[in-house]
């Protein structure tokens, strides 16, 4: 298990004093604790890693360990802490642009987006795109920044342009077969089609993004996935089905924590009221289809 092998490298690490290498450690652990949802104990091991690269120097790698940082922050909703870790970050981008620099001007971007300055926002996620697309060699970069732009253009009230922007994420990740990255392009999709009552679409984006997640191994993703197909039921009037899709989610998100979780489950309180009893769940047969679905 990548964690455990990340926990055990920093033990090692300290016990021989190898600041580099604990300073590798440390990030690589906190990293996979951000992938677990384990936000304090991922923010302590990154903050490490942060200040021991600071110590030691290395300006490339601090970049690195502030935009995994970073990305935590945003993660959990932490919007001032995202942009005071990651401005840091851009400001020790060297003049030559690279890989790097895509992933730290697009996540200030994305902290820029969350904390309202929208034209600061754009001009990094265009830069950070312009980059990407240069022929760098990295798609799953490209993929994260066309997530950006379209999130941009979501809260412009251009839906269809965000749309789009998603469905262009969706056709990098295909090609590269990469599954998280296929999930969360169609789970955008099912956000941004809900907002513009376009339920059907979102109904069959999030049917999809949960089989990937599942076929992947990622109940906890399937779960998140479930919950935004719940939203767009209940949205639809669907209720029963709503319901339904509900108890499937909460039954796959288990004990995890992921920040985006209790927003949507805010969002079926208020339109289904409180959490449905166990039942029966959802499969994709027992979603009421409607026609062209």
């Amino acid at each position: 298990m990548a964690l455990d092998s990340a926990a055990q490298a920093v033990a090692v690490a300290e016990r021989l004093g190898n600041r580099p290498t604990l300073a590798e450690a440390l990030l690589c652990h906190g990293e996979a604790l951000r992938d677990l949802y384990r936000f304090d104990e991922a923010a302590d091991a990154l903050t490490r890693a942060v200040e021991l690269y600071a110590e030691l120097g290395d300006q490339g790698q601090e970049i690195q360990a502030r935009t995994a940082l970073g990305t935590l922050y945003i993660q959990f909703w932490r919007t001032e802490e995202a942009v005071a870790v990651l401005e840091p970050a851009v400001a020790l981008l060297p003049a030559e642009e690279a890989l790097r620099h895509v992933w730290a001007l697009g996540g200030l971007s994305t902290a820029y987006r969350l904390a309202g300055r929208r034209n600061e926002a754009i001009a990094l996620n265009e830069r950070a795109l312009r980059i990407a697309r240069r022929g760098e060699g990295d798609s799953f970069a490209l993929g994260y920044q066309l997530a950006g732009r379209a999130w941009l253009a979501h809260e412009d009230g251009r839906p269809d342009t965000a749309i789009a922007d998603m469905r262009e994420m969706l056709a990098v990740f295909e090609r590269m077969r990469h599954a998280t990255g296929i999930g969360l392009a169609l789970e955008g999709i099912a956000e941004i089609a809900t907002a513009a009552g376009r339920y059907d679409n979102a109904i069959e984006a999030s049917e999809a993004a949960a089989a990937r997640f599942d076929r992947a191994g990622d109940r906890v993703r399937a779960g998140r996935s479930r919950l935004h197909q719940a939203v767009a039921l209940a949205d639809a009037g669907r209720t029963e089905a709503a319901r339904a899709a509900w108890r499937t989610a909460d039954a796959l998100i288990g004990d995890a924590e992921p920040p985006e979780v209790p927003r949507l489950r805010d969002r079926l309180r208020e339109l289904l009221g409180q959490q449905p009893p166990p039942g029966p769940a959802a499969t994709p047969d027992s979603v009421p289809r409607r026609h062209g679905q």
